[in-house]
């Protein structure tokens, strides 16, 4: 369900922006290879905590290993949680925090915060 609001509220934000979505963490590793092998790029990455398949956070873990091994364009990984501990404990991984349940005024002001900072991705 999370996935179909964030998707609604994207594309009202961003009508002309490309958006894939992905509903447990198997699938969303699966699309960011599959995107890099087509070189194009992911350029934002909302995790949910707890996907099925692997954690938000196991994702998180894998995509910014890689972007250290292989130098790969950064990408931006904002985690989607109503667990406070999950976080703390690994905010390293982490550009910017939406706190569960979400609304569309935290996902326009991430976006008009992204926007107006493309080279700066926020640490929250």
């Amino acid at each position: 369900m999370n996935v179909k609001i964030l998707h609604a509220m994207l594309n009202k934000e961003m009508p002309d922006a490309k958006f894939s979505f992905a509903y447990d963490g198997i699938e969303t590793l699966k699309k960011i290879n599959s995107a890099k092998q087509n070189s194009k790029s992911v350029d934002i990455l909302f995790l949910d905590h707890y996907m099925p398949g692997k954690l938000g956070l196991e994702v998180a873990q894998i995509v910014r290993e890689r972007e250290e091994l292989h130098s790969d364009n950064t990408m931006m990984i904002i985690s989607i949680t109503n667990d406070p501990d999950a976080i703390d404990a690994q905010k390293y991984l982490f550009d910017y925090h939406i706190k569960k349940p979400f609304s569309k005024v935290d996902i326009s002001s991430f976006l008009l915060f992204v926007a107006k900072n493309p080279l700066a991705p926020p640490n929250n």
